[in-house]
């Protein structure tokens, strides 16, 4: 229940739960109190998931779940060379930095020491461990704008590291000693790349200037170390990264963004083709005509910000239906 509240891909355990009692050849019958208890808090879970977000305005579709998952699919080559070679880890990585020629190696050596020792390990165990792997990272393909977070892999890997005790066991005694001192190695090695590694995370000015460098094709790295910029008084370098931003995705909200770095720079018609453009990409986001009834405001045209912060209202309203717009004075 508790791991349900926290991370939703947990409604996946019962299933390898039943899995995991198929490969050892167990009865339902031993584990009926398990799966009757786990069947009652995914029904106790959803029910109350209803009642939480009942107010939500957003809908599911599944051929954007499908167009989403499809698109994402290839990222799985990036997910597995990251457990052995953790090396090249981002904060904020992007979907163009996918290694494939490490994937493909890390791959096919997999592949050669399951064939090499294919007759001392169980085969349902590490079908087992490969389904853990595969169905607890594929519900993180499905989210929108994908951005391939590092992390995900964490629980995933599990199911990695139980193929590879599988393999390993029947020749544990044989080379253990080695196999002793190779663990303590690569723990050292992960516990220096973890060390340096969070040094990223310190504030929010270094993470995002890391993510830049990390990732810059990411049009959202761009976007917020143009944010940072604006906010320093940077106004020009600002401007020159939300550009940027705009070039690799033509998102409406770099066009906000941008709009607002222009009215500090008192650059009010540039603000206003910018919020004019963000509108023909959506007209359903509030802060669209929120911005626009103060640039007709400041512009003089009383008429037009009225309608725009009608607008704004409008919109507000049915898309936060727990909340209430803020009011804007014209």
């Amino acid at each position: 229940m508790f791991a349900l509240l926290i991370k939703e891909t947990a409604i996946i355990v019962p299933l390898f739960y039943i899995i995991y009692i198929l490969s050892k050849k167990q009865t339902f019958k031993v584990n009926i109190l398990f799966l009757l208890s786990w069947t009652s808090i995914t029904l106790f879970y959803f029910i109350y998931r209803h009642f939480v977000l009942q107010n939500q305005t957003y809908k599911l579709i599944f051929n954007e779940l499908f167009a989403t998952f499809s698109h994402s699919l290839p990222a799985i080559t990036k997910y597995i060379a990251n457990i052995f070679f953790p090396f090249k880890l981002s904060v904020f990585p992007s979907f163009i930095d996918v290694s494939y020629l490490l994937s493909i190696a890390t791959i096919l050596v997999f592949v050669l020491l399951l064939i090499i020792v294919r007759h001392q390990y169980n085969k349902k165990i590490v079908l087992f461990g490969f389904l853990c792997f595969f169905f607890f990272l594929f519900p993180t393909f499905v989210m929108p704008e994908n951005q391939f977070y590092d992390h995900r892999i964490y629980l995933p890997m599990v199911g990695i590291l139980i193929v590879i005790l599988e393999m390993l066991e029947s020749n544990s005694k044989r080379y253990e000693k080695k196999i002793f001192i190779f663990i303590i190695m690569l723990t050292i090695l992960f516990a220096f790349l973890s060390f340096f590694h969070e040094g990223k995370f310190k504030n929010r000015q270094y993470f995002w200037i890391n993510a830049l460098v990390d990732s810059p094709n990411s049009d959202v790295a761009n976007a917020s170390v143009a944010e940072l910029l604006d906010q320093a008084g940077k106004y020009e370098q600002a401007e020159k990264k939300y550009l940027k931003a705009i070039r690799i995705k033509k998102h409406s909200r770099n066009y906000v963004n941008l709009a607002v770095l222009y009215l500090h720079m008192n650059k009010v018609d540039k603000a206003e083709q910018c919020l004019l453009k963000a509108l023909e990409l959506r007209d359903d986001d509030p802060i669209i005509y929120y911005n626009l009834a103060f640039v007709y405001s400041y512009k003089g045209n009383k008429e037009l910000a009225i309608k725009m912060k009608e607008m704004y209202i409008q919109v507000f309203k049915d898309t936060n239906k727990c909340q209430e717009p803020v009011d804007i004075k014209i």
